[in-house]
């Protein structure tokens, strides 16, 4: 009975809200659903509820769903939002929680499938768990460049299952991140799995960068800085992804090495120089990315000059300031930049990535490969950090 009475207070709200929204009276009510005023006036006083066969139509009558009208719209909606926020606390150690996200984001599909927001979290959590499974590729003599190997990727069942469901998620409204982060991995996904003419297709349905709202909106200086600061960090942040993107492309050719760690280098200088401060992209991981693979080149090089790994060192020592301004950024607060296009434009540090040495090691040696040897691990010994990783995992400087 109790639980009757719920439903009956929800309803009865529910019709006096869209009653009042709309401007109509209970008579009007009354007559359009072929009931008496005296009924609708007891559904509005909780004294009683609409016949489910009276339900649908009273829905269509205020154009809502019957969700809606009974109040069961908002309870869904808090509980997507609660679910999504779950999952993307869990995408900052995404490389760790990859099952926990897929579990939990596979039941939340299952209780809400018209969810654009909770598919595109899974289909994020299915690209990452493919990633760890491992994605295949490959060079040759006559190619040397990084190709993927497409009918080995085919196979992967995460990317496989990933595919379907962003493009399902594509089918809803979604939020702006949502929907930039599904485009962005559905294409990854094609490319690898040589799903070429979609991934085509799917490139061209996109807008151009001459008239994204980044680019668009910071033209206006009328009343406020913040979208032109917006708008620079969000161009900044894509062209960090498309340097270190063709640098660890090219650098498949053991010479084009030394000129990605001098176009590294370059752009890293550069983008201290734009924002002269502690906060310098502190919270896109862009310096980290740089330095970091400005590290695993000047590696190669010294490698292959059979240096003294004196620059690999420096570079390793650069990486880890990085990660460690990160690190203090992370749950502090709201932050303001103090370069002065960006006086108005704050990130927020909460739930930001965290690094940890022993994290940064093994992706560091993974990229350097058969590189890593006995000599390369002495000469960064000369960090304590990395001696006592080593000294961790029982080797030796």
């Amino acid at each position: 009975m109790q639980r009757r009475h719920k439903m009956e207070l929800k309803i009865g709200d529910k019709i006096r809200e869209l009653r009042r929204r709309d401007g109509v009276t209970q008579e009007q009510i009354a007559a359009a659903l072929g009931v008496s005023g005296q009924a609708v006036s007891k559904w509005e006083s909780r004294a009683g509820y609409p016949d489910m066969e009276t339900i649908p139509a009273l829905a269509n009558y205020f154009g809502v769903s019957i969700d809606d009208l009974f109040g069961y719209d908002g309870i869904r909606e808090k509980r997507i939002r609660e679910i999504c926020e779950r999952a993307d606390s869990l995408f900052h150690r995404r490389d760790e929680n990859v099952e926990e996200r897929l579990s939990m984001l596979r039941a939340a599909v299952d209780e809400f499938p018209a969810s654009g927001e909770l598919l595109a979290r899974l289909g994020c959590a299915l690209y990452d768990a493919g990633w760890k499974l491992g994605a295949s590729a490959y060079t040759t003599s006559e190619d040397p460049y990084i190709r993927p190997d497409t009918e080995a990727n085919r196979k992967n069942p995460y990317w496989k299952e990933a595919i379907l469901v962003n493009e399902r998620a594509l089918t809803f409204p979604l939020s702006s991140p949502a929907y930039e982060t599904t485009v962005t991995d559905l294409l990854i996904l094609y490319w690898e799995t040589g799903e070429q003419e979609k991934a085509a297709a799917l490139v061209n349905r996109q807008q151009s960068v001459t008239v994204c709202r980044e680019r668009l909106a910071a033209k206006n200086l009328t009343d406020s800085w913040k979208p032109l600061g917006d708008g620079l960090l969000a161009f900044l942040e894509s062209m960090t992804d498309l340097i270190i993107h063709a640098a660890t492309t090219v650098s498949a050719i053991p010479e084009n090495a030394a000129h990605s760690y001098s176009v590294l280098t370059a752009y890293a200088d550069f983008l201290e120089t734009v924002i002269p401060d502690e906060n310098t992209l502190g919270v896109t991981r862009n310096l980290f990315d740089l330095h970091f693979w400005r590290t695993v080149f000047a590696i190669r090089m010294e490698t292959d000059m059979n240096g003294a790994f004196s620059l690999s060192a420096e570079c390793l020592a650069k990486t880890l300031a990085c990660a460690d301004r990160q690190n203090r950024l992370a749950d502090t607060g709201v932050h303001s930049y103090t370069a002065p296009y960006l006086k108005e434009t704050t990130f927020d540090t909460t739930d930001l990535y965290r690094y940890e040495d022993g994290a940064v090691f093994r992706s560091m040696m993974s990229s350097v490969g058969n590189r890593r040897t006995p000599e390369l691990d002495a000469a960064l010994s000369v960090i304590p950090r990395y001696a006592d990783w080593l000294s961790a995992q029982g080797e030796n400087p």
